[in-house]
C-alpha cells in the first residue's frame, strides 16, 4: 500500500509540472490557437465553456469538502469522549470517501470527454494532447486517488471495531503522550530514531488491539525512550505481561534499558530472551549490549550462517573485527554492506569513525555527512561539527555547536563521553 501511495503521488507531481510547463516548452497548434473560444473549449476538453466550468467547480467543491471533513474527523478522533462520538466519526469518515468517489467520478467523465474532443481534431499531434486539459484533469484523479487509498485501511478498521471497545482502547493509552517532538527524538540513540519517527503509527495501532499488546508495548518503550520517563515501560509490563511473549518483552525492554543506562539489567533480559527464542534479531540484540568481542564475534557468525546477507550482522562483525585490530577486515566488511547497502546509515557512520581514526577529518566529514536519517541524531550532529572544526571550517562548526551544546548531556550513546563531549565543543565555541 506505502509502495502505491508513493508512486501515486510521484504520478500526480509529474502530471501537474507538465501541466505547467507544457505552455512554455510546446507551441500551441494552429488549430487551437486560431479558433473561437467555444471551439477551442469543445477541443481540448470535449465541452463548452459553460459546461466545462460546471463540473471544474463541481469536482473542486466536493474536494474540498471532502478534506474539510477529512481535517476535522482527524480532530474528533483525538479526543472521542463517548460512543456517539464513535458513530458520529464514523458517519463522517463514509461521507468523506463518497466525497472523494463523486470528485474521482468527475475526474473520469472529465478525461472521456477530453479525450472525445481531441478525437474530432483531423490530423491530431502530441501538441494537441499536452495542450488539452487531459493532464490536468488526471492530476486530479490520481489526488483523490491517493487520499482515498491513504484513508482506505484506517477508515475500515474504524468500521469494524465496536465503539465500546475503541473508547476502552483509549483509555488504555491515556499514559502515553500525544506525540513527540523533532527535538526529543533527535536526542536518542542513533538505531532507534527511525523507530521514534514512526510513534504517531505504533501509537494508532495500539489503539486497535483489542487488548493491549505488540504494539502497546512498543510504543511505550518509544515513549519511554524519548521522555526519558522509565515509569512508561512499567505501565507497559502491567497492561501487556499477559498478551505479550516473554522474549518478545524481553527484547523490546532490554533494548531500552540499554538507553537508561541500565546496561547489567538489559544484558541479563537478552539473555534470557536467547535461551527463550535463538532469532537473528535477538542474537544481533545481545552482539550490541556485550563489550566481549569475541562473543560478539561468534553470534554474528551465527547469524551469518544461516543468512549471510544480513546486513547487522555483518556490521557486528565488523566492530569486533576493529576493536581487535583486524581494521582491513572490518574495513573490507564495511565496504561489503554499503555497496549492497548505500544507505545503510550503521555501516555509513562507522566508515566515518574509521576515517576519523585515521585524522583524515575531510574523508571522515564526507561519510558522516552522507547519514541519511532524519532528524538527525545530536551524537552525530556531534561528529559533524567536530569534523568541521578539525577541517578549518569554525564558522559551520560553531553554528551546530550553539545548537547542540544545551542538549548534550540528555544523549545516551556518546562515543566520546558527555564530559569529552563538552570539552570540544566549549573549545570550538571559544575559537
Amino acid at each position: 500500500m506505502k509502495l502505491s501511495l508513493k508512486y501515486i503521488a510521484i504520478a500526480a507531481l509529474v502530471v501537474f509540472i507538465l501541466t505547467a510547463l507544457v505552455p512554455y516548452v510546446i507551441d500551441r497548434p494552429e488549430d487551437i490557437y486560431k479558433i473561437s473560444s467555444h471551439e477551442r473549449s469543445i477541443r481540448t476538453s470535449g465541452l463548452p465553456p459553460k459546461g466545462r466550468l460546471l463540473l471544474n467547480t463541481s469536482a473542486f467543491v466536493i474536494f474540498v469538502c471532502a478534506l474539510a471533513l477529512f481535517f476535522y474527523a482527524q480532530k474528533l478522533d483525538k479526543s472521542p469522549a463517548c460512543e456517539n462520538d464513535v458513530l458520529r466519526l464514523r458517519r463522517y469518515c463514509r461521507i468523506y470517501q463518497y466525497l472523494l468517489i463523486t470528485a474521482g467520478v468527475i475526474n473520469i467523465a472529465q478525461i472521456t470527454l477530453a479525450v472525445s474532443g481531441l478525437l474530432t481534431i483531423q490530423h491530431i499531434s502530441y501538441a494537441h494532447v499536452f495542450h488539452s486539459r487531459l493532464f490536468g484533469y488526471l492530476g486530479c484523479l490520481l489526488v483523490c486517488m491517493w487520499f482515498f487509498l491513504g484513508t482506505y485501511k484506517y477508515i475500515k478498521t474504524l468500521q469494524t471495531i465496536p465503539p465500546s471497545v475503541l473508547l476502552a482502547a483509549r483509555r488504555r493509552v491515556d499514559f502515553l503522550p500525544r506525540k513527540l517532538t523533532k527535538e526529543e527524538i533527535a536526542l536518542a540513540p542513533a538505531n532507534w530514531v527511525r523507530v521514534l519517527y514512526r510513534y504517531s503509527y505504533y501509537k494508532r495501532r495500539a489503539l486497535w488491539e483489542k487488548n493491549p499488546g505488540f504494539y502497546t508495548l512498543l510504543a511505550s518503550v518509544i515513549a519511554a525512550i524519548a521522555k526519558k520517563d522509565r515509569h512508561l515501560i512499567d505501565i507497559a509490563t502491567e497492561l501487556t505481561k499477559e498478551n505479550v511473549p516473554r522474549y518478545v518483552y524481553l527484547y523490546l525492554v532490554s533494548s531500552a534499558l540499554r538507553c537508561f543506562g541500565e546496561k547489567e539489567e538489559g544484558l541479563k533480559m537478552i539473555r534470557e530472551a536467547v535461551k527463550l527464542n535463538q532469532s537473528p534479531s535477538t542474537l544481533l540484540s545481545l552482539a550490541a549490549d556485550i563489550d566481549d568481542l569475541e562473543e560478539k564475534e561468534n553470534l554474528a557468525k551465527e547469524v551469518l550462517n544461516e543468512n549471510p546477507k544480513d546486513t547487522e550482522a555483518l556490521w557486528q562483525l565488523a566492530y569486533a573485527k576493529y576493536f581487535k585490530e583486524e581494521s582491513e577486515e572490518a574495513e573490507r566488511l564495511i565496504d561489503k554492506i554499503l555497496f549492497n547497502d548505500p544507505d545503510n546509515i550503521f555501516a555509513r557512520e562507522f566508515k566515518g569513525n574509521i576515517y576519523f581514526d585515521k585524522e583524515d577529518y575531510q574523508k571522515a566529514l564526507e561519510q558522516y555527512l552522507r547519514v541519511k536519517i532524519k532528524p538527525t541524531p545530536v551524537s552525530l550532529q556531534l561528529k559533524i561539527c567536530h569534523c568541521y572544526y578539525l577541517v578549518g571550517k569554525v564558522r559551520q562548526a560553531k553554528r551546530i555547536a550553539k545548537n547542540i551544546k544545551d542538549k548534550i548531556a540528555c544523549v545516551s550513546d556518546l562515543e566520546c563521553g558527555v564530559e569529552r563531549a563538552h570539552e570540544i565543543l566549549t573549545e570550538i565555541l571559544n575559537s
